[in-house]
């Protein structure tokens, strides 16, 4: 599994060597705030429990809006463009609408009224995932895709991370609703520098290349299932964290959000740090490393009787689902069985719908089983994702030693 996916890149690698910094500025861009958007929502989750009396099946039905109007969006803009003048001006929509969304939450006074902005919520979230898929698939090179995969990893957790701490520093002076009001003034913000924005190189052979279909080897099948599995801990620990420490232990709110910024900051330094781990696919150390992590940091919020114990737990848990992410990543980047870059463009863009999914379904399950139910699932995840992965690891050499017998 060390020779690079080539066939994916066969359409544009001789037409583009390095990436167009200006598109690489842009796809972290849109990467920063669609963290900042999944850090809120589950900053927000206990506060909007409290104000707005939600139970966690209401809870989980927020993240059932938001995953409907995202699918919605991710079916509607699959088949754009990816000039440059669509691509902002869709960046623009997405912030526009995220700004009005957020707006209109912060002006109700009773979760009846809740869906109708989330939906729409959604469908900026959609929106701005497509659009930022499309451009940093268009900054990918064979070369350098690993390292921009990788930036935008970080990209996204700062994203979620600044979120976080911004609700957490404003607990006892600003209300929620001025914070929402806040955050909607901010994306208003990023609309108006993403219309003045400098102008991107011309992209020829992406823009002519006809799409790929996706292939469904099983190794690639096996990636990509690793993928959303691991999506999934991000609704699930991402979303629930906050909530959970809040019912299960009591936390205050300004403490259960400052664990969560724990959780954000770890999983950006867990990526971080994968930059230098061996990749999967070339020893298992690092696979089932970065799954010690998550499974200890579970194990510790489940038995933890300390706020200590919470914040170690939210530290390793953090640092494992961070590493692993761009380890799995590596490797299918690097598989010539696994995902060409059009793959990873859908896979990312319908990731935040997997996302939105993992938070319903914990809301679902919080209700009949216990809130502990988030941490078994991000638990359960983990031990499935370790299992798909080691069986791919498996299945490629297996595949590997049959073509060298032949």
């Amino acid at each position: 599994m060390q020779t690079m996916n080539r066939a994916g890149w066969e359409s544009f690698a001789p037409a583009r060597h390095t990436p167009d910094p200006a598109r690489v500025r842009f796809a972290l861009s849109g990467l920063f705030l669609l963290g900042g958007l999944t850090g809120l929502l589950g900053a927000l989750l206990p506060i909007w429990a409290i104000h707005l009396t939600l139970e966690t099946s209401a809870a989980g039905n927020c993240f059932l809006a938001i995953a409907f109007g995202t699918a919605g969006a991710v079916a509607a803009q699959s088949r754009a463009g990816s000039a440059e003048k669509g691509l902002r001006r869709r960046l623009v929509a997405g912030c526009l609408l995220a700004s009005a969304s957020l707006a209109g939450v912060s002006l109700l006074y009773d979760q009846t009224w809740l869906a109708a902005p989330l939906v729409a919520l959604g469908v900026a979230v959609g929106l701005l995932a497509m659009t930022t898929a499309s451009a940093l698939y268009d900054t990918l090179t064979p070369q350098r895709t690993p390292a921009l995969l990788d930036l935008a990893g970080v990209s996204f957790g700062l994203g979620a991370g600044a979120a976080c701490a911004t609700a957490w520093l404003s607990i006892g002076w600003l209300s929620w609703e001025w914070l929402l009001r806040l955050a909607a003034l901010g994306l208003l913000a990023a609309a108006t520098v993403t219309s003045r924005g400098t102008s991107f190189a011309a992209a020829p052979a992406l823009a002519s290349a006809a799409p790929r279909p996706m292939r469904l080897s099983p190794i690639g099948v096996l990636l990509g299932l690793g993928l959303f599995l691991q999506a999934c801990n991000y609704g699930v620990l991402g979303g629930w964290l906050a909530f959970y420490l809040a019912r299960r232990f009591g936390m205050t709110t300004s403490d259960s959000l400052a664990v969560l910024l724990v959780f954000w900051i770890a999983m950006t330094a867990g990526r971080v740090a994968a930059m230098r781990l061996p990749a999967i696919d070339r020893h298992l150390r690092s696979l089932f490393a970065a799954t010690a992590f998550c499974l200890l940091g579970c194990a510790f919020l489940l038995n933890t009787t300390q706020s200590s114990g919470a914040f170690v737990g939210a530290l390793l848990a953090g640092l494992g689902v961070g590493a692993l992410h761009p380890l799995t990543l590596g490797a299918a980047v690097r598989d010539r069985h696994g995902l060409n870059p059009a793959d990873l463009r859908a896979f990312f863009a319908t990731s935040f719908v997997a996302v939105a999914l993992a938070g319903w379904l914990m809301g679902q399950l919080s209700s009949r089983f216990g809130i502990e139910a988030v941490v078994w699932s991000a638990l359960a995840t983990s031990a499935a994702a370790l299992l798909v992965l080691g069986t791919m690891i498996i299945e490629a050499k297996l595949s590997a030693g049959a073509s060298a017998a032949g």
